[in-house]
């Protein structure tokens, strides 16, 4: 699909909107001279039929690196995705549901143990798809591409998840696990270990209110 850009007073650059199938895949944007040669391209977001959650628009695919379903049987996904100012993550309900919301970090070529990538906790009482209100409890981020597991221990329960690699552009893999629902939780601990079982990370992550 090609489309005209327009010049907007005042400010810099040219600008340009095109109406897309909603089950398409944007695989790129090229710009293009009065010629016809390309003068710049940038890589689309994928899959659109996936709500993108956040305000951020993405400057390439949009990868889900998590997946739980939670004990009111709802499905949450842990999706991440390269944005203008660096990588943005954030928490969707279900396919194409509603979102947490979207943190941004500047920059994520290596892991460097901080930021919005790095484990943290995410602590909700009014998340379900079903009606009602529930108190929802997740442990969520980023630990070292050597990690294979994520165990998580709160409230005297361990959990363990598979912590998935999101390859070398984040320099990471990441996990999500729900933890026990009370009030209030915590501390909580996250040790990541290898494939063999030796710990490559650890953090203590806080409290849930």
């Amino acid at each position: 699909m090609e489309t005209a850009t327009v010049a907007a007073r005042g400010l810099p650059g040219r600008f340009y909107a095109v109406f897309v199938a909603r089950a398409s895949y944007l695989e790129r944007a090229v710009a293009l001279d009065h010629g016809g040669r390309p003068v710049g391209r940038a890589p689309g977001p994928g899959d659109l039929s996936r709500d993108r959650p956040g305000g951020f628009p993405p400057t390439g695919p949009v990868a889900v690196v998590g997946r739980t379903i939670t004990r009111a049987g709802d499905v949450l996904e842990l999706v991440v995705w390269p944005a203008r100012e660096g990588y943005c993550l954030a928490l969707v309900q279900g396919q194409g549901g509603g979102s947490s919301g979207c943190a941004i970090a500047r920059s994520a070529p290596k892991f460097a143990g901080g930021g919005v990538l790095a484990p943290q906790l995410h602590c909700s009482s009014s998340w379900t798809a079903k009606g009602g209100t529930t108190r929802l409890r997740l442990a969520l981020g980023g630990v070292p591409r050597s990690a294979r597991t994520a165990r998580v221990e709160a409230a005297g329960t361990r959990v363990e998840v598979p912590a998935t690699d999101g390859g070398e552009p984040l320099g990471r893999a990441f996990f999500l696990a729900e933890l026990p629902a009370k009030r209030p939780l915590g501390p909580v601990r996250v040790t990541a270990l290898d494939g063999t079982g030796a710990a490559v990370g650890s953090w203590a992550l806080g409290r849930c209110g």
